[in-house]
């Protein structure tokens, strides 16, 4: 039964403010309203106990079924976060060991030349004094083009720029996006075929300085044909591996 505005149950009206109806007679006056005042206080009781609950059902049902927030976007926009910063780290990885690489080019092509002044002499295509001149061409600034090489990888390596890209797990590759699984591909490429020029320019670094002692008289003639026997085979072993690296490499890209 409804509370009134101020707080008190409604009395029930009298037949006088019913325009004298009658009601069915139940007792009037004092002790029927003793009797009834009871159980307006048990209706209103009831009435009380429901609404409460019905109120707290209502919040319960609201809260169950309110989005709960699982940390889930919060999860997903902090990895792609990190991944945004590794491949930009893995792109800076693999600029780094490119200019290493163009920097290794005007000594590897001196290298090149130069083995192939020899293999062309040992098939007769040209004479020892053809072979001599072209040699001595190859020559020219060849230690200062190895040590503009060497300056540059030094300084990458000091740097830790080419190792910005390291590889991961499998697991861990399988979860990360097409840009940067290429970008770690390329760098990795990269890496390798840098790795090959390293060793093929040592080679050619250690001829640069027996041609010095020849000239300077340091050196044997029969010494230093002995070592070039030696050098020119592994040197060519080394810059085949050199091209077979490069051609790879080259095929890949971390370019945005």
């Amino acid at each position: 039964m409804p509370k009134h505005r101020h707080g008190h149950a409604h009395v029930l009206p009298t037949h006088a403010e019913h325009g004298g109806a009658h009601l069915p007679a139940e007792g009037s006056g004092p002790d029927r309203a003793g009797r009834l005042l009871p159980l307006l206080a048990v209706g209103l009781a009831v009435a009380l106990v429901i609404g409460v609950a019905a109120a707290v059902g209502t919040r319960g049902g609201g809260d169950s079924g309110a989005a709960k927030p699982d940390g889930g976007g919060a999860v997903s926009a902090s990895l792609a976060t990190s991944e945004t910063r590794t491949l930009r780290q893995c792109r800076a990885s693999w600029q780094a060991l490119r200019h290493a690489l163009v920097a290794a080019e005007p000594s590897m092509g001196q290298w090149e030349r130069h083995v192939r002044v020899m293999n062309r002499l040992v098939a007769g295509e040209i004479t020892l004094a053809q072979a001599s001149r072209f040699w001595a061409q190859t020559r020219v600034a060849a230690r200062q083009r190895y040590d503009a090489f060497a300056a540059q990888d030094r300084r990458m390596r000091r740097s830790g720029a080419g190792h910005g890209c390291a590889a991961r797990t499998t697991q861990a590759a399988d979860s990360t996006g097409p840009a940067l699984t290429a970008c770690r591909r390329a760098a990795a490429a990269e890496q390798a075929t840098l790795a090959t020029a390293r060793t093929a320019l040592a080679r050619w670094r250690g001829h640069i300085s027996a041609m010095e002692q020849l000239r300077s008289g340091t050196l044997s003639p029969t010494m230093a044909q002995q070592m070039w026997q030696t050098t020119w085979h592994r040197g060519a072993a080394e810059l085949r591996a050199y091209h077979r690296r490069e051609q790879q490499s080259s095929a890949l890209s971390c370019r945005p």
